[in-house]
């Protein structure tokens, strides 16, 4: 990947952990400057102090709830004086279990941090980067998106929007010199499957590194693809909820599966 290509700067949110903290690693090592975005500032401060010292990059942290009042607002004067020509929209959250027992306060928090808050970023840096003429986004959508899940309902449905909306810019923004990818992992190790009150061995799925993740990512940036679901067995997954079965009898498949794996007190 050519820094020159798209800017100085990148900017990751969920930079923390996770495919967000492998995003900012992997591209800390091809020379980009750093806007890094979460709400832990302990594990930002880490992080920084790691790659300048290891990389010789800048590395500018913006501690912040993405979800609060006014906060794309703040993150849009924060970054205003920067040449950020990448943006990974890596933030998110999930909800899991029987949808009527989870509170609706956190699904319409999952659903603006994960639907609503990447929309917002990207209509900001899209502005930006068709002024200049160049620059790139990339989404984290998930295998999830391809199909219904029951007992991730509201999560698979958040995902499916990301990946509409990112492969319709794609379209869009590409005249522009713009290049705008969708990220569909499967489970990878992070903490998020951590906080999922099911066992993962009773499904017929396999967990990847973040790190694998993200070279598969940047692999399809550079080749101006639409859209990467890394991963075989995830890929074979995609491919059949989209070619070879009614989407009725997927989402059957899915909620068969998730109920027989998961904590049936949350069921």
């Amino acid at each position: 990947m050519s820094v020159k290509k798209y800017g100085e700067y990148a900017l990751v949110t969920g930079a923390s952990s996770g495919i967000g903290k492998e995003f900012a690693i992997a591209l800390a090592k091809e020379g980009f400057n750093l806007v890094l975005i979460a709400r832990r500032k302990r594990e930002l401060d880490n992080l920084a102090q790691e790659l300048q010292e290891e990389m010789g990059i800048k590395v500018l942290l913006y501690s912040i709830d993405l979800t609060s009042p006014n906060a794309i607002e703040k993150l849009d004067t924060f970054t205003q004086a920067l040449n950020i020509g990448l943006v990974v929209l890596n933030a998110g959250m999930q909800t899991h279990g029987s949808f009527v027992k989870t509170s609706l306060e956190e699904q319409e928090k999952m659903l603006n941090l994960n639907a609503m808050v990447p929309m917002k970023m990207a209509y900001i840096f899209a502005n930006r980067f068709v002024e200049k003429g160049s620059g790139a986004l990339v989404f984290l959508a998930s295998t999830f998106a391809y199909q219904a899940v029951p007992f991730f309902s509201n999560y698979a449905a958040s995902k499916s929007y990301i990946l509409n909306f990112a492969e319709a810019l794609h379209v869009e923004l590409a005249p522009k010199g713009i290049d705008v990818l969708a990220l569909s992992p499967g489970l990878t190790k992070t903490e998020m499957p951590e906080k999922i009150a099911m066992d993962f061995s009773k499904m017929p799925i396999s967990i990847m590194e973040a790190d694998t993740v993200v070279k598969k990512a940047l692999h399809a940036l550079d080749e101006q693809k639409s859209s990467v679901t890394p991963g075989g067995r995830n890929k074979m997954m995609a491919f059949m909820a989209q070619r070879m079965m009614p989407r009725s009898a997927i989402a059957s498949m899915f909620g068969n599966m998730n109920a027989k794996a998961m904590n049936p007190n949350i069921l």
